[in-house]
């Protein structure tokens, strides 16, 4: 099941979301729900999910037939904002002029990430779901300003490959895991 496409922002209420999640172009809806009940769990960041949007004219670099993450995250960080940070997910497989391609993207310390479920796929639906959780994590760490960490299993860590994204916990080090919870109180301080 996936998202119907819709232009419109979320109906506006009294909570906070200090999180907007945004689906560029069609994804799956649970994986659109489960990255969204991590990051308010795992995270303590409330999140608002928006119906899709297109991907951004100009990001699709045709000689690698994927997208450009980094026009994407211009093309979001444009955007009107909603909360303190925007997170695009899409299912389409996206790089950048330098890598060939990336699970992932975000601004260090800005307010906008990407992921991509295009490399995550694995046999089951569990896992696929776990590695974009872990991903999305990831880059959520790098808005709040977080640099990656040497611990081997946290979060924070860069893996080089499906397998170590495979063999990293759900779970930041102590460390980090101090430096999230501080930043995302302060954020949530500013919002309010």
């Amino acid at each position: 099941m996936t998202l119907p496409p819709h232009q419109d922002a979320p109906p506006a209420d009294d909570t906070r979301a200090l999180v907007e999640l945004v689906p560029l172009g069609p994804v799956n809806l649970l994986a659109y729900q489960v990255v969204a009940a991590n990051l308010q769990t795992l995270m303590g960041l409330p999140t608002d999910t928006y119906p899709i949007i297109p991907m951004p004219e100009g990001a699709y670099m045709a000689a690698r037939r994927q997208y450009d993450a980094v026009r994407i995250i211009q093309s979001l960080a444009a955007r009107q904002p909603g909360a303190a940070i925007c997170l695009g997910i899409t299912a389409a497989d996206v790089g950048t002029p330098i890598l060939t391609y990336v699970f992932g993207e975000s601004q260090l310390g800005g307010r906008v990430a990407l992921v991509s479920l295009y490399r995550l796929s694995a046999e089951g639906e569990e896992q696929t779901l776990k590695r974009l959780t872990k991903v999305s994590m990831h880059e959520i760490g790098h808005t709040l300003g977080l640099g990656h960490c040497w611990e081997p299993h946290c979060l924070m860590r860069s893996p080089r490959n499906i397998e170590q994204l495979d063999d990293m916990e759900l779970d930041f080090c102590e460390s980090c895991t101090y430096e999230i919870a501080r930043r995302v109180h302060r954020l949530a301080s500013q919002a309010h």
